[in-house]
């Protein structure tokens, strides 16, 4: 799981009751940690900071499947290291069986706009971090580079009806593009909810929104050792 953070705040004890959710469906969770803005100044830079965390996982832990989840700048980041994972042929990539996009930013030109309809965007540091903001883009990703994501894992893409942060826009856009570079199981899930809601489903013991991840990913049961 990769948290979010507008990619300059956070930690990952803020975000240890996302165990709880692996916990119930019968996973362990592990929690990555990146270096946040100013300390490094590049998207490629967190990028790599994730893909070394996965990397990590499969160095020390006994993995069958994986699941990559994310929130919000977490779940920008999420989804770019899976298709980094596509590029370079990573030997961890046959064995995510998942992609869980909670409330995320797939385009940035497009949320840059958003953020000026806001006043933000002076405020916000992605405009500057995130240049060049199309090649950091997931939704254009496969386009630019010839991506084919037909073998891409069940993928479900989440937004709150009531965010105001991110507009699910984002998530449609990303769904469409996906879809056209081959994906052939990518869900849009609509639930309940700020642009928090998502990631508070996680920290539950359970939940109704849990449970409609659970059967829109359709992951086989794992037997857990949390």
């Amino acid at each position: 799981f990769v948290y979010g953070g507008a990619w300059n705040s956070g930690d990952r004890a803020m975000y240890s009751k996302v165990a709880l959710f692996g916990q119930n469906v019968g996973f362990d969770v592990v929690v990555l940690d990146y270096t946040l803005y100013p300390h490094e100044q590049t998207a490629e830079g967190q990028l790599e900071d994730v893909l070394e965390g996965i990397e990590w996982v499969f160095a020390h832990q006994e993995v069958t499947t994986m699941m990559i989840a994310g929130h919000s700048a977490g779940a920008h980041l999420a989804s770019l290291a899976y298709l980094a994972g596509k590029r370079r042929g990573s030997s961890w990539l046959d064995r995510v069986t998942g992609l869980l996009l909670l409330s995320g930013v797939y385009d940035i030109e497009r949320h840059y706009e958003w953020e000026a309809g806001r006043g933000v965007e002076a405020i916000s540091c992605m405009g500057r971090f995130l240049e060049p903001w199309r090649a950091n883009s997931p939704r254009h990703q496969p386009t630019d580079q010839g991506l084919s994501l037909h073998d891409a894992p069940r993928t479900v893409v989440v937004h709150g009806d009531d965010d105001e942060v991110v507009p699910e826009t984002q998530s449609f856009d990303l769904v469409d593009s996906w879809r056209a570079a081959g994906h052939r199981s990518i869900s849009f899930l609509q639930i309940g909810g700020d642009h928090f809601q998502t990631v508070r489903e996680l920290m539950l013991e359970t939940s109704v929104a849990q449970e409609m991840y659970w059967n829109t990913l359709k992951l086989p049961r794992a037997t857990s050792r949390l």
